[in-house]
């Protein structure tokens, strides 16, 4: 089994394309998707899965099928991609959209992938980057993230400023709502004499 394989090679990760495929039904069956985790569960390791989200759904945060996948797993990360103009090059946006401990901030790559004549891999090289790069992914940023964006872009404001910057980059949010949020992230945001920074 895949089970006594892991052990006996002593394989530090599973990493199992698709979810879909290894769930061997409908999607939205809670019973095989809760029996799918619970399987992986026993094998000791961490356990990658790729899925997906519909296609043609506004809900970007949720992979397709049972609302089990989402509540089994202990991490989640949406990716978006880009084509960038350079042949075998993409943009990628990662957005942590669950976490069982503490949400991650959103994360950017440049994956290039060269291949000789035949078709054969070369290399497959990643280069962190901004993601805000990755067209479309500012929209996918919290209020947290949009914040220490405009005070790095524009400096230190007062909460009225920040908020006609944040309108700016089409990001509606209240006066007060911006103001909590600073309050809740005194680690990340002080308030000095030119407002906070």
């Amino acid at each position: 089994t895949i089970r006594e394989i892991v052990g006996q090679k002593e394989i530090g990760l599973v990493i199992v394309d698709s979810l879909g495929f290894a769930r061997g039904g409908e999607p939205e069956s809670a019973e095989l998707t809760i029996k799918l985790f619970a399987t992986f569960r026993t094998y000791g390791v961490p356990v990658l899965f790729v899925d997906h989200v519909a296609k043609h759904s506004t809900d970007r945060q949720h992979s397709f099928g049972s609302v089990y996948t989402r509540n089994s797993a202990r991490l989640m990360w949406r990716l978006d991609a880009q084509d960038e103009a350079s042949a075998g090059a993409r943009l990628l946006g990662l957005v942590n959209t669950k976490s069982n401990l503490r949400l991650q901030r959103p994360r950017g790559l440049r994956l290039e992938i060269q291949a000789d004549d035949e078709g054969r891999l070369l290399t497959v090289r990643f280069e962190s980057i901004d993601p805000l790069s990755v067209a479309g992914f500012e929209k996918s940023l919290t209020l947290r993230d949009q914040l220490i964006r405009v005070i790095q872009d524009g400096g230190p404001g007062e909460v009225d400023d920040l908020r006609q910057r944040l309108l700016g980059l089409d990001v509606k949010a209240s006066a007060s709502t911006i103001r909590g949020k600073l309050g809740t992230f005194k680690g990340v945001f002080a308030k000095g004499g030119q407002g906070w920074a």
